[in-house]
């Protein structure tokens, strides 16, 4: 009787451990579910962008002006980046499928400028710096231009007045002195309904 009261015993014993062990490991496998859950929440909402690239581009009425210079970068190095282009070949019709796609279309009730006062303005740019340095220059030139990155992007003058606001970048191309030094000049332009349409491209 001992004998078998013992192994009762333990059996119990073996048996709560058991059950024990499988509740802590289902409030252990919730817990880390909901954390991840909370994670991934929090990670979606912090990832939200606030500027507005799909069509033409876009900011809401109240932005952090620190927040859209981080994510205008990207903009900035592309467009930099097709001016390297322009300048090594002439053909400007790179800027002018991206400002077609990305910038406000000028109506007569918006007095908007319209996408061809900035083509008409990179035209110019185009040809003049050309014309002003010989084939190998322009040639080393467009090649340092195209190598630029997002990262080697620097923020520069950015304001926010009654009605629009304005966004500046530059690039440095290696081995280049700072009179070289590209800036590319984003200008929006707010709508009755607050939000702001990018209204004009212009490089320096």
């Amino acid at each position: 009787m001992k004998q078998r009261s013992k192994k009762f015993t333990k059996s119990i014993v073996m048996s709560m451990v058991l059950a024990c062990t499988l509740v802590y490991g289902t409030v252990g496998a919730s817990a880390a579910s909901n954390a991840t859950s909370t994670s991934k929440a929090v990670k979606t909402a912090s990832t939200t962008p606030v500027v507005s690239k799909k069509g033409v581009i876009t900011l809401p009425k109240k932005f952090s002006t620190k927040t859209v210079k981080s994510e205008l970068k990207p903009e900035a190095a592309k467009l930099i980046k097709i001016y390297g282009t322009s300048l090594g070949d002439g053909n400007t019709d790179n800027f002018k499928a991206y400002a077609k796609k990305h910038l406000v279309a000028k109506t007569h009730t918006n007095y908007m400028l319209g996408y061809g006062y900035s083509l008409d303005k990179y035209k110019s740019k185009v040809k003049g710096t050309r014309k002003a340095n010989s084939k190998a220059e322009i040639a080393n030139y467009s090649k340092a231009v195209k190598k630029v990155t997002t990262s080697q992007i620097r923020n520069e003058d950015s304001y926010v007045g009654t009605g629009f606001a304005t966004f500046e970048f530059s690039f440095q191309p290696k081995n280049y002195s700072p009179m070289n030094r590209i800036y590319v000049y984003l200008k929006f332009n707010q709508l009755s309904n607050g939000k702001y349409v990018l209204e004009t491209i212009s490089y320096f």
